[in-house]
């Protein structure tokens, strides 16, 4: 339950991490020296960014939750206090984390 209610929290701040995330990725492209927008490839190149964040489900338009989750943990998290407890608690529980699958989930390892 408690991972539940921590996921809805995460998922809450989701869509505006991850546009905030992409806004900056485009005005990053925009402002580079050589980019223009009277040429074609520099403009293409701005649209499969964006393309690249989105997925297609069911016809509809969805931004990537794995990438959102990413970037939420990212933007909210400092890890380095997070390890340092972990490593006071059991010194094994990183190297258990970073390479065992995820029992309840079947989900990859963090890596």
């Amino acid at each position: 339950m408690q991972y539940l209610s921590h996921n809805h929290v995460l998922e809450h701040f989701f869509e505006s991490v991850f546009n905030d995330d992409l806004i900056e990725q485009i005005k990053l492209s925009l402002t580079q020296p050589g980019c223009s927008y009277k040429r074609k490839k520099d403009v293409a190149q701005l649209i499969s960014t964006i393309k690249r964040s989105f997925q297609i489900r069911s016809e509809t338009i969805a931004f990537s939750e794995l990438d959102a989750l990413r970037l939420t943990l990212t933007k909210f998290l400092d890890v380095a206090p997070l390890v340092l407890r972990l490593e006071e608690y059991d010194t094994s529980l990183i190297d258990y984390y970073t390479n065992t699958e995820v029992p309840f989930s079947k989900g990859t390892a963090w890596r």
